[in-house]
């Protein structure tokens, strides 16, 4: 054990009594901002108003946006995956997750849906999600801690076609940085 952790040494003479039986508890608070969150959200983005939808069942794909819509194509799973980082996976395609477009640390890069490959560690399939002090999240690649999931309102194109969704390095909590999770 640490001994930061604990204040007290007890000894006494062993007597296999209840008495002689302690459970050792450390007391100490959560820290909100590591909060580990799981579910299934529609994730929303603060400045548009917009979700991030799933165009399909296909990898290699551009994220969406779109309005409010109860349904698969919207709504994504968020998993601990271990170190503070999740990762964010389409209910309509759980074999799909969000992932910062060839690992590139380049600002403006897309995000786009890829098949989840959970054999290796790839920081391009991991977030951070940090919970801002006015509720709203702030959401981070694994790749680089600086390159926040942003909404452009410039549309931006990759060979696989025209995208919204992108990393950035802008100022967390920003308003085009700034998710809400429903």
């Amino acid at each position: 054990y640490n001994s930061e952790d604990y204040k007290a040494v007890i000894k006494a003479t062993n007597s296999n009594s209840n008495t002689q039986r302690w459970v050792f508890e450390k007391a100490s608070e959560v820290d909100a901002e590591s909060e580990i969150l799981s579910g299934s959200f529609f994730i929303k983005n603060n400045k548009n108003d917009k979700y991030i939808t799933s165009p399909g069942n296909e990898a290699a794909t551009n994220i969406q946006f779109n309005n409010y819509c109860n349904n698969n194509a919207s709504k994504w799973n968020i998993e601990y995956v271990g170190n503070s980082y999740y990762k964010i996976v389409s209910a309509n395609n759980t074999n799909l997750c969000l992932e910062v477009y060839y690992a590139s640390t380049n600002d403006n890069t897309a995000v786009w849906q890829l098949g989840y490959n959970s054999q290796t560690h790839l920081p391009c399939q991991h977030w951070k999600i940090t919970k801002n002090p006015n509720g709203t999240y702030t959401i981070a690649s694994e790749l680089d801690n600086s390159l926040i999931l942003n909404f452009s309102s410039d549309t931006l194109s990759t060979p696989y076609g025209s995208y919204n969704l992108c990393v950035s390095r802008v100022e967390a909590g920003q308003f085009s940085s700034s998710w809400s999770l429903e």
